[in-house]
């Protein structure tokens, strides 16, 4: 009996120190005889002061659950909100603006105001205007359109970019005058202007400009005209030829069939009535035509013989068209 009661007082002290020894350790409760060592998740980020975490296992016949303060706790201060941003927008009316693009987990709330506006200088922007093409000169006046500029240059061009005077098509005809060898007779250049406004002046070889529309006394050349309105506006120079006047029909006939086969051989350099240029032959029409033909039957020339009735009538037909080298 006294033996039976001993050991039951050892088997019962022997609990009592299992069981205050089991209680002393952080997250564990004692379950039967087993010790409830619990394990856990990390801790969450700190929101509003406080921080969470789970417990993930516990021993085999561990009942229950953790304490409460080893799956919450406060903390201290807030995790660092860094925003990230999109990129400024222009500057536009000296100000800024530009949007938050994300913030660390566990951040709350919006950025600064001032993170989001903010003051600025426009950056000058080089405004290269494009345009249409000018329009028709239209009554001295040209007009245009611009069709684009660059982004962020604001404004309009230029009125003179717009609108300029101009100048119409001015042209000319032209009347020329070959030179005459015989008799000696300088060439001309008649010109008629059009196009701009009267009245005209006119140039010849970059000289001096005359109102005169007639260039005399030109000798056998190319010569380059300009013709200038009221208004100074100038018409493109074109090259005008003077020539030489060719000998006409009749008075090659003349010459070929009467002058050098019948004349010159007593009309030379020598002669009395000198017929060896074509100037001299044109100068002594009235003479061949009288000694020739009016007095063929009285006083003929040449003086061997009169001329025949064909000769006499091509010296008849270049006195009635006038006697001239170009007859």
């Amino acid at each position: 009996m006294k033996k039976s009661y001993v050991l039951f007082l050892l088997t019962l002290l022997s609990l009592t120190s299992y069981f205050i020894m089991s209680c002393s350790k952080d997250n564990s409760t004692p379950s039967g005889n087993v010790v409830c060592t619990f394990t856990y998740g990390s801790w969450s980020a700190c929101s509003n002061g406080n921080q969470t975490r789970t417990f993930t296992t516990s021993p085999v016949g561990c009942t229950g659950t953790p304490p409460a303060d080893s799956v919450l706790r406060t903390c201290g201060g807030a995790p660092s909100c860094v925003f990230t941003y999109n990129p400024w927008s222009i500057c536009i009316n000296g100000f800024q603006s530009r949007t938050y693009t994300g913030s660390p987990t566990g951040c709350s709330g919006f950025p600064p105001a001032d993170s989001l506006l903010r003051m600025c200088t426009p950056t000058p922007v080089n405004c290269t205007f494009t345009y249409s093409a000018w329009a028709n000169c239209n009554n001295g006046i040209q007009s245009r359109t611009y069709t684009s500029s660059p982004t962020g240059c604001t404004g309009t061009p230029p009125v003179d970019s717009l609108l300029r005077t101009c100048c119409p098509t001015i042209s000319f005809t032209t009347a020329v005058v070959n030179v005459l060898p015989c008799p000696l007779t300088n060439g001309s250049i008649t010109v008629t202007a059009t196009g701009g406004t009267a009245p005209y002046t006119y140039n010849e070889n970059s000289g001096i400009f005359q109102s005169s529309n007639i260039f005399s006394n030109l000798t056998a050349a190319s010569y380059t005209i300009i013709a200038k309105d009221a208004n100074g506006c100038s018409s493109s120079p074109q090259t005008i030829a003077v020539g030489t006047s060719t000998a006409g029909p009749l008075f090659t006939a003349v010459k070929n069939n009467i002058i050098t086969p019948y004349c010159r051989s007593c009309h030379g350099n020598n002669g009395g009535c000198n017929l060896s240029t074509d100037c001299n032959i044109v100068s002594y029409s009235t003479r061949i035509n009288v000694r020739c033909v009016t007095q063929a039957t009285t006083n003929p020339m040449p003086p061997n013989g009169a001329l025949n009735t064909t000769l006499r009538a091509q010296i008849t037909s270049w006195i009635n068209a006038g006697g001239k080298y170009t007859d």
